[in-house]
């Protein structure tokens, strides 16, 4: 790709979750289950530059510990703390929450509303968590007013993506939060 000229790009990801869970407790007040969610992921990441075409596709299966507890306020209507949480010692892991209410149309089915919240960590400072050596695309995206920004992804970890990924620096005028981004 020629630098300074215009690219277009396009980015979809979509995630489909299958959950067994087991009820710890399942009383009319409240319902607390733990079980397994297979995560099956399809990204696909594309570049265009005139004629010059580039598509990476990344697809894949996540196993994720799911836990789940409703607190049943009324027969019908619930408050509920729904997720799934994924953890490699030393890598990170990354947290999937879903907090609301949940209201039940009968037995076996029910809707949930609610704020849902995901969050990825590393075990350690400038250590990036597990989902870069998955990604086809990474965008690094840090602003310290005044300061450098820090490097959060080493050139070892950018070495052991896939080849073919694209890695997007936003943070190149503070020096790049990727260890091998040339301001």
């Amino acid at each position: 790709y020629v630098p300074g000229s215009f690219v277009e790009g396009f980015y979809k990801f979509s995630g489909y979750r299958l959950t067994y869970r087991y009820l710890i407790s399942n009383t009319p007040k409240l319902t607390v289950g733990i079980g397994l969610t297979l995560n099956l992921r399809d990204a696909e990441f594309s570049l265009k530059q005139g004629s010059q075409y580039e598509r990476n596709y990344n697809r894949g299966v996540v196993p994720l510990v799911n836990t789940y507890v409703n607190y049943s306020v009324t027969k019908k209507l619930g408050l509920l703390i729904d997720g799934d949480v994924f953890y490699i010692d030393k890598t990170g892991g990354a947290i999937d929450y879903l907090s609301g209410i949940s209201y039940s149309l009968n037995p076996n089915l029910s809707l949930k509303l609610g704020y849902r919240f995901f969050s990825g960590v590393g075990s350690e400072i400038g250590n990036v968590y597990n989902k870069l050596f998955v990604s086809s695309v990474v965008i690094g995206a840090v602003l310290i007013a005044g300061a450098k920004a820090p490097k959060l992804v080493s050139k070892e970890l950018v070495s052991e993506m896939s080849a073919g990924s694209v890695i997007v620096d936003i943070a190149v005028d503070q020096g790049g939060c990727i260890e091998t981004c040339k301001p």
